[in-house]
């Protein structure tokens, strides 16, 4: 067996497998090493969305958002889709204490993920979604941590098959 450790020099998606008794099993990980871009602190509500670009350096991957979530705040998030696509939503915190709930909408409200980052645990939705807008809500789950950032993207993993007869 060999131990190690992986060491991140950008910001980015990487997927680890490993192969037992003849299957493969993966996890994805986001990676976060600089700041990328930083969220708009004016983004309270769905209508003014800080909107998730697409990096510049990779068309599968959002750019990195890092925001704070401070005592009665709520961070919204904006991210297109052009096509039907398997997308991981990713969350990481830099706080060891702060409790964040993480949900996904549609663009009618639909509510088509939750989770909570209980003491900064990072978060991945792992979703297959059709083309459209989709939108990431943030809000304090219980403890609060006023300096610890935390950090939003989304990574496409694949994408869905036309739409065909399948006899």
């Amino acid at each position: 067996y060999t131990y190690g450790f992986l060491t991140a020099l950008k910001n980015g998606y990487v997927e680890v497998l490993t192969t037992f008794n003849g299957k493969t099993y993966k996890k994805g990980l986001f990676v976060y090493t600089t700041l990328d871009i930083g969220e708009s602190e004016g983004n309270n509500t769905k209508d003014v969305a800080d909107v998730i670009a697409v990096s510049p350096a990779d068309p599968t991957i959002g750019r990195f958002y890092k925001g704070t979530l401070t005592t009665g705040d709520t961070d919204w998030f904006k991210f297109t889709l052009n096509q039907g696509s398997l997308v991981n939503v990713g969350f990481l915190s830099q706080s060891s204490t702060a409790d964040t709930r993480m949900e996904l909408y549609s663009t009618s409200d639909d509510l088509l993920a939750s989770a909570v980052s209980m003491n900064g645990q990072p978060l991945i939705f792992p979703v297959g979604l059709p083309a459209g807008d989709y939108f990431l809500k943030l809000m304090s789950a219980g403890d609060v941590d006023q300096t610890g950032n935390y950090i939003i993207t989304y990574k496409i993993v694949g994408s869905f098959p036309a739409k065909g007869v399948v006899p």
